[in-house]
C-alpha cells in the first residue's frame, strides 16, 4: 500500500471511524507498527508573534513546513496531515525513531526559522493494535497542551502521572451556580478546570470527551432555562466528533462566560430599574405621612431624610 493509502487509513483510525474486528485486521496488516508498541506524534505548527511570517502567507508556510517533515520521515513512518497546522505520526515506541521524529522536527524548525515558524509537539503513551489509536490520539492532544516552547512533550503514563482526584458532583453545581451569579471569569476558569480533571487525569477516549461535553452543556442550558430566558438568545456550541477536545472545551468556556456576562447586565439593569421606582415612589409620597409610619416600612421619615442620597441606593441594592 503506497504512503498516500497507508495515510489515509491512518486518520480514519486517529478518528475512530473504523471499528470492525475485520477492518481493524485490515488496518494492521496494511500499518506493521501496529502490531507492535507505538505512539501517536501530534506536531503542530505556529506562526511566532511579531515574527517575519506576517509578510507570508500563512496557510502556505504551515503547508511547507508539513511538506518538508513528511518528505523526511515517509516513507518510513505513517504521516498524516490533519488540518492546516497539524499533522500526526505513527512512531514505533523505541528511543531511536523517538529521537529521529525530533531531530526531524528540528531540522524542519531551523529551516523555517527564518520565516517565523515554530513547530512542537505531543507524544502519547504507548499502544498496539488499531482498537487504541484514537486514544492514543487524545492522549496526543493532551500532551501537545502541555507543550511549551518547541519541546516535544510525552504524555504521562499511569505510572508517572500524577495523582487525580475523582470529581465531585457539588463542583458541577456550582459551575452552575457561578454562570447564574454572572461570575464569568470564575465559571470559565472552572469549565476549564473541569476540563483537566476529567481528560487529562487518563480519561482521555472519545466517549470520555463526549460525556463531559454534554454534561456541561446541560448546566449551561439548565442555567439559561432556570433564569426563564430564551435559550434562543445565546449561542452553545455543538458537540462535534471530529473537534479536538480542547477546541470543544474551550467553545463550552467562552459561552459560559459570555453567557454569565450577560446574565450580570440584565441583573444590574433590573436592579437599577426596581430602585429607580422605589425612589420615585419615595418622592411622590414624601409628604404622605403614613408612607413613614414606623409600624409600616420600620423606617421613619426623618432617618430617610437625613441620610445622603447615595446611601439609599446602596441600601436598596444590598437588599437586592
Amino acid at each position: 500500500m503506497n504512503a498516500s493509502l497507508r495515510a489515509n487509513l491512518f486518520i480514519r483510525l486517529l478518528y475512530g471511524t473504523i471499528h470492525l474486528r475485520d477492518e481493524l485486521a485490515f488496518a494492521v496488516r496494511f500499518i506493521p507498527p501496529l502490531a507492535s508498541d507505538c505512539r501517536v506524534v501530534l506536531v503542530r505548527t505556529m506562526a511566532i508573534e511579531g515574527s517575519n511570517a506576517g509578510n507570508f502567507n500563512v496557510g502556505i508556510l504551515f503547508m511547507e513546513a508539513y511538506k518538508r517533515l513528511h518528505d523526511i520521515l515517509s516513507p518510513k513512518y505513517v504521516v498524516a496531515h490533519l488540518d492546516p497546522s497539524k499533522s500526526a505520526v505513527l512512531v514505533p515506541d523505541t528511543e531511536l525513531c523517538m529521537q529521529e521524529v525530533d531531530d526531524a522536527i528540528r531540522h524542519v524548525e531551523n529551516d523555517m526559522e527564518s520565516k517565523g515558524i515554530l513547530l512542537n509537539a505531543g507524544a502519547s503513551g504507548s499502544f498496539s493494535g488499531g482498537a487504541e489509536v484514537q486514544r492514543a490520539f487524545f492522549q496526543a492532544q493532551i500532551a501537545l497542551d502541555r507543550a511549551k516552547g518547541n519541546a516535544i512533550c510525552v504524555y504521562y503514563t499511569e505510572s508517572d502521572q500524577p495523582a487525580g482526584q475523582d470529581i465531585d458532583l457539588g463542583e458541577f453545581q456550582k459551575l452552575y451556580e457561578l454562570i447564574l451569579a454572572g461570575e464569568a471569569g470564575q465559571a470559565k476558569d472552572m469549565i476549564s478546570t473541569l476540563y483537566d480533571s476529567l481528560l487529562v487525569n487518563g480519561s482521555c477516549s472519545r466517549d470520555d470527551v463526549r460525556q463531559a461535553f454534554y454534561l456541561v452543556r446541560f448546566i449551561i442550558e439548565s442555567v439559561i432555562r432556570d433564569a426563564r430566558y430564551d435559550s434562543h438568545e445565546f449561542e452553545i456550541p455543538q458537540y462535534r466528533e471530529h473537534e479536538s477536545a480542547q477546541i470543544l472545551f474551550n467553545e463550552l468556556g467562552a459561552a459560559a462566560e459570555d453567557i454569565s456576562e450577560e446574565f450580570a447586565k440584565r441583573k444590574s439593569s433590573t436592579s437599577q430599574e426596581f430602585v429607580s421606582r422605589v425612589l420615585a415612589y419615595i418622592q411622590d409620597n414624601i409628604q404622605n405621612t403614613m408612607l413613614w409610619a414606623d409600624r409600616k416600612l420600620q423606617i421613619s421619615k426623618n432617618t430617610v431624610l437625613t441620610r445622603p442620597f447615595v446611601c439609599i441606593i446602596i441600601s436598596l441594592d444590598s437588599l437586592l
